[in-house]
């Protein structure tokens, strides 16, 4: 026998002897006539690959230099001001 509402079901018989299986995707019978999924995205290209540089050390880099009051932008210094 053939299942009419879940195609891929079947149940097989000979005697008293019964088996049934089922061999399908797991959607039932709708009546359309298929299931056509979209087709999947277009694959990227590869990213750039990044220039291996060797890593910094201590002995290396430059040392921060320190923010002196004097070297702060004028913007800043407006804010701190009191309002009249």
């Amino acid at each position: 026998m053939r299942s009419l509402q879940w195609p891929g079901a079947f149940t097989l018989y000979s005697g008293s002897r019964t088996l049934s299986i089922y061999v399908g995707n797991g959607h039932k019978y709708e009546g359309s006539t298929g299931y056509f999924p979209l087709f999947p995205p277009k694959i990227m290209n590869d990213p750039t690959e990044f220039v291996e540089q060797p890593e910094p050390t201590p002995l290396t880099m430059e040392a921060p230099k320190p923010v002196v009051e004097a070297e702060k932008p004028a913007e800043e210094n407006a804010e701190e001001a009191p309002a009249e």
